[in-house]
């Protein structure tokens, strides 16, 4: 039996600030974007095994209340009393999912996070309707200050009916377990691991469409590619510390850097001032297929998030990281966040410590000397990504649980 499930995912699009004080509004999504979403991608996954799935939006974030991607999906907007994107997940207040009548209609509703004003009114009102509730859990410990006040006191309002209202709480984070055990959730409610999952489809090995030429760099220059936002807890200043170490020592390498954001004049002096700026190409905004092309023409994927400080916070599961692996590219990466789900160090990629440049360099260093090991990584990088990380693979798993829930066969 087909399922109706109802999933509450109300911002679609983060934040695109630093300060977890700032407050921006949404801006509405072009219908004709929606569908390369990440949770819309998931949505349609669960449709193309037979079920029917409403997605919860704030309305802000769409052109209209109702948008019917398929006839089995479906976009519905939700009203929100303070409609703003807030970095520390609390807003925006949906009180109206506490009495929605469309909601009615769902075999099982889930929300993602615990500390959120999404998640108490969705569990309300699946209490009341007794309907199976599922909380998809990926943080796994609480937010820097002042996020953590807004928590904290979130949780000794909520905390109780949230808990008592879940029917189960499964891991978006393996970390996410024993943070959950830490605010009181029973073991008996924590379910299994179901990562984040990307579309495979989209993202896989393909020709290197990009020579290193194309990019400004000399022919025999090997490619290294950053994929992240232009802020501090990013560490992209790192990652050109480092190819001007391995550059001074006569490795012949460039960074490809794909993002915006408040650091680019810094990032470019920088740059020029350690004297790479020949070797360093900042890239702009690029389509799903211009990534795709950008991942299969490097030879190496970087992540160089620094772990969370007072002043940055702290990368939880990039999904830059998934999209590397899927198309066969090796990464050296900083152990931060909840990396180690994915990379398996000395396997599909390199883990290195934070907040070294010395670290991040010899982990390139170490895959531009060995073509053969590059090559295995990569290809491990996408069997790893096959295993469970596949957005199909996940919609399955999630299936069911559903289905176990409900006790559907």
């Amino acid at each position: 039996m087909d399922l109706n499930i109802a999933i509450i995912n109300p911002i679609l699009r983060t934040a695109n600030v630093e300060s977890s004080l700032f407050v921006e509004r949404p801006r509405s999504i072009p219908t004709t974007e929606l569908t390369e979403i990440n949770i819309v991608e998931l949505a349609d996954a669960l449709t193309a095994l037979g079920n029917h799935v409403t997605l919860y939006a704030v309305g802000q974030f769409l052109e209209c209340e109702e948008i019917h991607i398929s006839n089995r999906l479906t976009i519905c907007a939700v009203p929100a009393r303070l409609p703003l994107v807030f970095p520390p997940g609390l807003l925006p207040f949906t009180p109206s999912l506490a009495k929605s009548l469309q909601l009615r209609e769902a075999d099982v509703i889930q929300s993602g996070e615990f500390h959120t004003f999404t998640t108490f009114f969705a569990s309300l009102f699946a209490v009341n309707a007794q309907i199976p509730f599922i909380v998809w859990q990926e943080n796994f410990r609480y937010m820097r200050m002042p996020g953590m006040w807004f928590q904290k006191c979130l949780e000794l309002t909520t905390g109780r009916s949230i808990r008592a209202g879940t029917t189960q709480f499964i891991l978006r984070t393996t970390k996410a377990k024993a943070f959950l055990l830490e605010i009181g959730v029973p073991q008996s409610a924590i379910g299994p691991w179901i990562p984040t999952g990307i579309n495979g489809s989209s993202f896989r090995p393909g020709p290197r469409k990009f020579l290193p030429k194309d990019f400004g760099f000399p022919k025999d220059c090997a490619v290294v590619l950053v994929v992240a936002r232009l802020s501090p807890g990013k560490g992209v200043d790192l990652a050109i510390q480092a190819i001007a170490l391995l550059r001074k020592n006569g490795k012949k390498v460039g960074l490809l850097v794909r993002g915006s954001g408040p650091e680019l004049s810094y990032l470019r002096t920088l740059a020029k001032e350690l004297g790479v700026h020949d070797f360093v190409r900042f890239l702009d905004r690029q389509s799903r297929s211009e990534m795709v092309n950008l991942y299969n023409s490097s030879d190496i994927f970087l992540l160089a998030s620094r772990a969370r400080t007072l002043v940055s916070t702290e990368d939880v599961f990039p999904f830059c990281l998934l999209e590397a692996g899927a198309c066969g590219l090796p990464s050296v990466t900083t152990r931060v966040g909840s990396v180690e789900d994915f990379v398996q160090d000395g396997l599909n990629g390199l883990l290195v410590p934070p907040n070294s440049v010395e670290a991040i360099a010899t982990g390139i260093g170490r895959l531009l000397a060995d073509d053969s090991l590059r090559e295995a990584m990569g290809k491990k990088a996408r069997q790893r990504f096959g295993e469970a990380f596949d957005i199909r693979v996940v919609a399955a798993r999630l299936a069911k649980v559903y289905r176990d829930l409900r006790s559907f066969p």
